[in-house]
Formats: structure tokens, sequence, C-alpha cells
């Protein structure tokens, strides 16, 4: 089993974490890791400005792509018309290509390697989503792997997770070490044997089938649990998570 992280949970599409809280709240209440980033009508999803934004509540999760020539991106969607004025798939594109882009409101189409630096230099936490797992090799894994432990050597926290089997066995025997999390399928058993059984640092799955005896014994498991839906804020705190992945961070306020 890999060391000791300080205890956490995440949400659907939320994750949180047991551990410490922001000086400036009062009493306890989750991190919020802004889906995708902080966006609004100004602010494109998965971009630089969304992901600084975010650093004001805690963190972010967001997305990564391989482009065709093997560069780690951050978009959400493998076809790039739907957040860029390109077209075609991101693993068809070349980065150049890519990094010519644009997406609605003007922002480029960001490498993982610069929102890990965004990242340390702002002390945030990132849960990053390997996308598209038949387009990623152990090199590309590899890649990804020692630019979340540079980061998080400089003042991130950086998780790296996938959906699927296939990132479940890949991503701890080609990151290298990276801090790693399993997203619990709705057919999947979610308890401390299969979460220990993965090599995970971090379990996340729907916080809603959670109870405090589930967390206590996540933590005994020196698993990080973390939750998935958005609106499970209130569930969130109720279970003392330490992060909550959702699209309103500024919803997660203590009272």
């Amino acid at each position: 089993m890999r060391r000791w992280i300080s205890g956490a949970i995440a949400v659907g599409v939320g994750i949180g974490v047991l551990g410490p809280m922001p000086a400036a709240q009062a009493g306890f209440c989750p991190t919020p890791l802004a889906h995708r980033g902080f966006v609004n009508s100004n602010i494109d999803p998965d971009t630089l400005p969304a992901i600084k934004r975010a650093a004001k509540f805690g963190g972010a999760e967001l997305d990564i792509h391989v482009t065709k020539d093997g560069k780690l991106v951050v978009i959400h969607n493998a076809k790039l018309n739907k957040s860029t004025n390109g077209t075609g798939y991101v693993h068809n594109r070349t980065y150049k290509y890519i990094s010519k882009l644009r997406t609605k409101n003007g922002a480029r189409v960001p490498t993982f390697a610069r929102v890990g630096k965004v990242a340390a230099r702002k002390n945030m936490t990132i849960a990053a989503e390997l996308k598209l797992r038949n387009q990623w090799t152990p090199a590309t894994y590899g890649t990804a792997g020692r630019i979340a432990k540079k980061a998080t050597r400089e003042g991130a926290t950086i998780y790296l997770g996938g959906r699927g089997r296939g990132f479940e066995v890949d991503l701890p025997m080609y990151a290298g070490g990276a801090l790693t999390y399993w997203i619990v399928g709705s057919s999947q058993k979610l308890n401390k044997a299969n979460a220990q059984a993965r090599d995970v640092d971090m379990a996340m799955a729907n916080v809603g089938k959670w109870g405090r005896a589930k967390v206590r014994a996540f933590k005994r498991a020196d698993i990080v649990p973390a939750a998935q839906e958005t609106q499970r804020i209130k569930r969130a705190k109720f279970l003392r998570l330490t992060y909550v992945v959702t699209d309103f961070p500024k919803a997660v306020v203590c009272r």
C-alpha cells in the first residue's frame, strides 16, 4: 500500500478529502475543487483563466488528452470543435496545430505541464482525469507522472485518475509513483479491499452511498475517499470530506 495521504473523499463530479482546512474558514467544510476550473460566461472550462480562478477556492478537477505527437493537453472533449475553433480529434492533431486554437472566449488550450506550474505556484490541489485510455502509452503515462510529481514537490497536490480497469492497472504501473485515484464505476463494489487492490491513494465514488463508517474504513486502509456528485455539498460536509469537486465552488462555505 502507498504512503499515507491525509484522508480524502470525492463526490460524482466532485471530490472530497479529509485534511487541513483553509485558515480563513471557521468550523469544518470541504475545500472545493472547481469542476473544470472556475467557469462563467467569460471564462471557458479547462483553460488557464479557469484554473487560476479556481485557486481562490483551493483547486480544480480537469481532463487530460494526448495529442498525435504525444503532448499532454488540458481539454474536456476529444472533439476539438466542441470547445475550440479547431476541427477533428485531439489524438489526430499535433500540438503545433492545437496550440494555435482558441476557445470561445479566446483562451488557448493549455498543456498539462503549464497547469502543473500554475498549480505549484498557487499551492492548488488538482484531480486530473486521463481520457481515452487507448491513446495512452507507457511513455505518456510516465510524462504525466513526472509532471504531477514535480508540481507536488513544488507546492501542488496532483492526483491522476481515469475511468475503467485499464487506467486502474496502467496508472500505478507507469506513472512512476505519482498520486493516483480510482474512479469507482457504477457496477463496481466500493470497499476497502477493492481500493487496496488497486494500489491507489484516493477512491472517488458517489458520496450519496457513503456513511461515516465507510469514511473511517477508508482512512484505516490509508486510502483518501472521494465523492462524485456536484450537488452533494451538504452530504460532503456531513461526512467531513476534505475536498468536494463541484460546479459551484462559491457554495462551499462554512456557516
